[in-house]
């Protein structure tokens, strides 16, 4: 799927669901709320919810961001892959 695809999927602005995966919950939640502000700063950090995995080796973190472009995501996206306080973003 091109980006051309990516974009025709979604109807700009709306409500985005971001989850973030990786072993130290602390250090992740301040990582994501310093991108969140820096990339979609109308949005909340105040709605992330927390889950540990079975064994209690990952947690994963889930939030609601208001997206106002795809170009946006793709910022937020990146910012996510570069952090080392994350193991995988969906």
């Amino acid at each position: 799927m091109d980006r051309d695809d990516r974009k025709k999927l979604l109807d700009f602005p709306c409500d985005f669901p971001l989850k973030v995966m990786g072993r130290d919950a602390a250090q992740m939640q301040a990582a994501l709320a310093e991108i969140i502000e820096c990339h979609a700063p109308d949005s909340s950090c105040n709605e992330i919810s927390s889950r540990h995995s079975s064994k209690g080796r990952f947690v994963a973190l889930s939030v609601n961001i208001r997206a106002e472009s795809l170009e946006q995501l793709e910022q937020i996206y990146q910012a996510l892959s570069a952090s080392e306080a994350f193991v995988m973003s969906l």
